[in-house]
């Protein structure tokens, strides 16, 4: 009987040290892998054997394998993700609108803005130069070519915001299918008493891919199962999920929900940022850049309707600018066909050129918002600017704080190989011992055979 404890004890114990060594290499061989948190095995004594009033002692056995793991620091590496992400794609986006207005430069609109009012200078000056007068229709078609093309681009950033946040949206139910389908085998896992350590990181891998695309929200049951909400709205669980669409108007990108049209919520991760630019800062620079040139239209054709052409007899009442409409400065078509109908006279001699000094003058006027029509546009320029240096530094500081506790999830889940292959020579002198008891059991079971 006492042979047979022993074989049963050394059997256990080798069978519990085999399953040691076996964790321990699953760690040594993700060492290398980001999303893996090390696997503790957990050894505990065998329920003893009660006969009579003594207890036996009847070895070891594996009490659990445990996932080295921080559900603290993972959600604040998810939630700081969140942040980080739309900070980043924030600043992308911003910078490209920024090179839309490509200032300080030759290309800029304040360089034809300027070149538009000193042309009317010019003019002034040689009131009866045709040249002087084809220089300010060139100056206006060209100002206008350059308000026509920052709208356009405007347009196809916007097209492009729209294309992106569709195939955001078409990531995150695929995320989420994934998710709910790791949460069902955790779920069946738990109830049978399992492993789930590694669906468990495939999990939180794919829910922090997922934050960085959209705000989002877990909780955990008793089984581990997570249920997600994206944008306070319930996005998947083990049994059931979500499906999202995205919803486009002119002002506006949203997240819904395929039944029911829900909307989602969205302040943080890339899809955030997505939509920030689209229906805020691209129509408030937009409504900026609108009221700038609709005033430049109606001051400058509120001079030039007093004015007298050139022709014979000297024609007054002319607009120089038609409209501006849908981003398009349109030009008077009969000043654009006969230079002669810029009317600057004042009192409808040719030589006359007053109103052209007071269009000229309107560069430094006071107009709107108490500024000057270039002062307005000086300060959108500085706001597109201040908006890309606080994304950029928000950026930069939740980029650190996510390094950090990167860091610590690391320190703390990661897989250290010198410790691992302490841990691993422990346990294989643990095996070498119960092997060598059975060895030892075996060699008195023959000596008692011998003996009989």
């Amino acid at each position: 009987m006492g042979l047979s404890r022993i074989f049963n004890i050394s059997t256990r114990s080798l069978s519990a040290y085999q399953q040691a060594m076996d964790v321990t290499a699953h760690n040594v061989a993700n060492a290398g892998n980001p999303n893996y948190s090390r696997q503790r095995v957990l050894l505990k004594s065998e329920y003893p054997q009660m006969d009579n009033k003594f207890s036996w002692g009847m070895g070891v056995k594996v009490e659990d394998v445990r996932r080295v793991h921080d559900s603290l620091i993972e959600a604040q590496i998810v939630e700081n993700n969140q942040k980080y992400t739309a900070n980043k794609k924030e600043s992308e986006l911003l910078s490209q609108i920024e090179n839309v207005f490509g200032e300080p430069s030759e290309y800029g609109l304040s360089n034809y803005l300027s070149k538009f009012f000193d042309s009317w200078s010019s003019l002034s000056a040689s009131p009866n130069s045709i040249e002087a007068r084809k220089e300010v229709v060139f100056a206006s078609q060209n100002l206008a070519n350059k308000v026509s093309s920052i709208f356009k681009q405007f347009s196809n950033i916007k097209t492009t915001i729209a294309n992106n946040f569709s195939e955001k949206t078409t990531q995150i139910n695929d995320l989420l299918k994934q998710i709910k389908d790791l949460n069902f085998q955790i779920y069946n896992a738990a109830v049978h008493k399992q492993n789930a350590n590694d669906l468990e990181d495939t999990r939180d891998k794919l829910i922090n891919d997922l934050s960085s695309i959209v705000d989002v929200k877990v909780s955990y049951d008793q089984n581990n199962v997570a249920t997600v909400y994206i944008g306070g709205v319930f996005a998947a669980n083990a049994q059931s999920m979500n499906t999202f669409k995205m919803v486009r108007t002119d002002d506006e990108l949203s997240l819904r929900t395929e039944k029911g049209n829900i909307k989602a919520f969205i302040t943080k991760g890339e899809m955030s940022a997505l939509s920030d630019v689209y229906s805020k800062k691209i129509k408030g620079y937009e409504s900026s850049l609108n009221t700038l040139m609709q005033t430049l239209v109606s001051e400058v054709n509120a001079v030039h309707e007093k004015g007298y052409s050139m022709n014979q007899p000297p024609q007054t009442g002319i607009a120089f600018f038609d409209s501006f409409k849908d981003g398009k400065l349109s030009i008077n078509a009969e000043v654009l066909n006969d230079p002669k109908k810029i009317a600057i006279s004042a009192d409808g001699t040719s030589g006359n050129g007053d109103y052209a000094v007071e269009i000229a003058n309107l560069k430094d006027k006071k107009v709107l918002n108490g500024m000057s029509l270039t002062q307005n546009y000086a300060e959108l320029v500085d706001e597109v600017g201040n908006h890309v240096n606080n994304a950029k530094q928000a950026e930069e500081s939740t980029n650190l704080v996510l390094q950090q506790l990167q860091n610590e999830k690391d320190s703390y889940s990661g897989v250290s190989i010198d410790e691992e292959m302490t841990k691993l020579l422990k346990f294989q002198k643990s095996y070498d011992a119960s092997a060598k008891l059975i060895k030892i059991a075996n060699e008195v079971l023959d000596t008692l055979i011998n003996i009989v």
